[in-house]
Formats: structure tokens, sequence, C-alpha cells
């Protein structure tokens, strides 16, 4: 399921790092992040943004700490399909079958505002709507090594922390 024979949940990427002596080209594996639907008794609730390995627990968990159901035994069934959308889009349906009285109280709950700001998906509530095509930038800006180097260098030094760094 992941580009450039990456493991599934992970994709390799050409990367291109400057530094002070150049410039050096890079094979990094970075984390797969896909559209993902949460459909409960067919309704599509949740569209968010999802590394797609256990997607099952994903749903479980979500669920639970959502207080959609109040424990386990409330799912009856899951099913994850992958779905692709024109232009490319891929993502993923996960669909549960939850008892009868949990799913009266989620469509009492149900979210109608799409939010303006992060990835975009806030509010979203189906793939179709996460997945819908956007138009491509006709913008070719580019900038220089030397704008770079002058914004690191005006950057204020990083905070110091008791931790070590990460890596």
């Amino acid at each position: 399921m992941a580009a450039m024979g990456g493991e599934l949940g992970s994709l390799h990427r050409q990367a291109r790092r400057l530094t002070a002596a150049g410039a050096e080209a890079l094979d990094e594996i970075v984390a797969e992040e896909v559209a993902v639907a949460l459909v409960y008794n067919g309704v599509s609730h949740a569209v968010m943004m999802a590394t797609p390995c256990d997607l099952e627990d994903f749903a479980r968990g979500f669920s639970l700490t959502e207080r959609i159901v109040a424990k386990p035994s409330e799912i009856y069934d899951i099913e994850v399909e992958e779905v692709e959308r024109g232009g490319g889009g891929r993502g993923f349906e996960v669909r549960l079958d939850i008892a009868s009285q949990r799913m009266v109280a989620l469509q009492a709950q149900r979210r109608t505002m799409a939010g303006r700001t992060g990835c975009g998906l806030c509010g979203v509530d189906s793939l179709e709507a996460a997945l819908r095509p956007v138009p491509r930038s006709a913008g070719a800006g580019k900038v220089s090594r030397a704008a770079i180097q002058r914004a690191i260098h005006a950057s204020p030094k990083p905070q110091k922390t008791d931790s070590a760094p990460l890596r």
C-alpha cells in the first residue's frame, strides 16, 4: 500500500538538505498519512488524517474516547476498505456496526461546523468531501539558498531543555 517501496505506514521520499557547505540528496523515510473516514451503522461521522496501520484499533480507540460507545462490546463489527478517488486521492473507510442505542445518541450529537484551520478536515464527515480535487497552484516561486541562510541566522536560538535533543 505504501508508495516508493516503504512499509505500510511509511514512504520513501527524495529530499534535499541544504547546509552551509552545499546541498545533499537524501532518501528519507516519512510517516504516511491518509484520510480515514469513520462510518457508524452506515452513516459517515468523521474524517481525519491517520497512518493506515491498525485502523481497526484506531477506530475502537476513537469510539471509546469520544464516548460513541461505552465499552468495546458495543462494537459488533469493523470493516476497513481502501477507497481510491479520481486524481490520485486515496483514503480508507472504517465501517463500524455499533449498538443501536449508541447510534441514536451519536445522531443526536452530530457535528455540523467545518473547521477553518489545521489540515482542513475538521468537520468533514465523508471521504468524498475530504478527497475532493484541489486546484493546483500556478505559482513557481523559488527561494534562494542565501535567503534561507539569512532566515536561519535571524531566527531566535532554540529553547534549551533538560532532555536530550530529538534525532
